[in-house]
This record gives structure tokens, sequence and C-alpha cells, in this order.
């Protein structure tokens, strides 16, 4: 079993909890803006789903956003409560991650028109990414798990 229904008991039951090892895999951001401004784990998210959605789904910023409440709840009833069966907890959170995604990001969230149900998200978005340097992909090594973000992985994703 491999992704976030592993931590399921539902979807493992048929495996011996003695040949089970879950990893549960997560960004936890430790950096801030300024001494009073913290990176919100699912800001990071958020502008990965976008990312993500855009490369291999061919999803819109717009229609990404407009899904993300939709998401969060499904995370809320199927993930969360799950979180406590994880024998350990993976922090993705790459330093220079928002410096590459923004690079990807930023063009697909200026799409948004201010007519959009999707426009206040964006703009907060676009305001908390215009305190970051643009960091080219070409940085990023080829087995680092941004690459699910940005392509150009060495794993096929």
């Amino acid at each position: 079993c491999e992704g976030i229904f592993c931590l399921s008991d539902d979807f493992t039951s048929l495996i011996p909890n003695n040949q089970k090892f879950r990893i549960y895999v997560l960004p936890i951001s430790q950096l801030s803006l300024d001494e009073n401004t913290y990176f919100s784990n699912q800001l990071i998210r958020i502008i990965r789903r976008i990312c993500r959605d855009y490369r291999s789904r061919g999803r819109d910023a717009e229609t990404t956003i407009s899904k993300w409440e939709s998401v969060r709840d499904g995370e809320v009833d199927n993930i969360f409560p799950n979180m406590k069966n994880a024998d350990v907890v993976f922090n993705s959170s790459l330093e220079y991650e928002i410096s590459v995604l923004s690079v990807h990001v930023l063009p697909l969230l200026r799409t948004i028109t201010p007519t959009s149900p999707s426009y206040a998200v964006a703009s907060r978005l676009l305001d908390f990414l215009h305190h970051f340097e643009l960091m080219p992909a070409k940085n990023v090594p080829s087995i680092s798990l941004l690459r699910e973000f940005i392509g150009g992985s060495d794993f096929g994703v």
C-alpha cells in the first residue's frame, strides 16, 4: 500500500501490524518572514498543489484553488484522524522550495481575474510570494521530493 491511505487500518487490514511501517510525509516549515510572521504549512501545501495540478493534471490555478476547501475537508475526515497511526513523520519542507515553486506558480496565479471567486486566495498567495527571490529548477537535484511538484524527477513523477 502506498500513499495517504496506508495510515488507515481500513486499507491495510490484511497486513499484520508487526509487518507495517507507516511514514507520514508533510511540509512543516520552520521559516518566518520576520519575528511575527511564520510560514503557514497550508500556504506551502496549496502552492505545491497548484504546481502539481497544472503540471500533471492540466488544471489551472483557479480550479485548484476552488477545490482546496474540499481537499482540506477530506484531510480532516480521512487523513488527520489516521496520522496517529504513523510510525514516523517526515518533514518534506525545504528552505528554498518557495523560491523554486514561485517560478512555476506566479504566472498561474496571475491569470486569475478580480471577478473570480478564487481571486482573494490568489492575491494572498501573490502577496506572500513577493517576499522571495526566484530560483530556477535547474538547481534542484533530480532525486529531490520537490521534483514531484515541478517535474524532472529521476523517479518518473
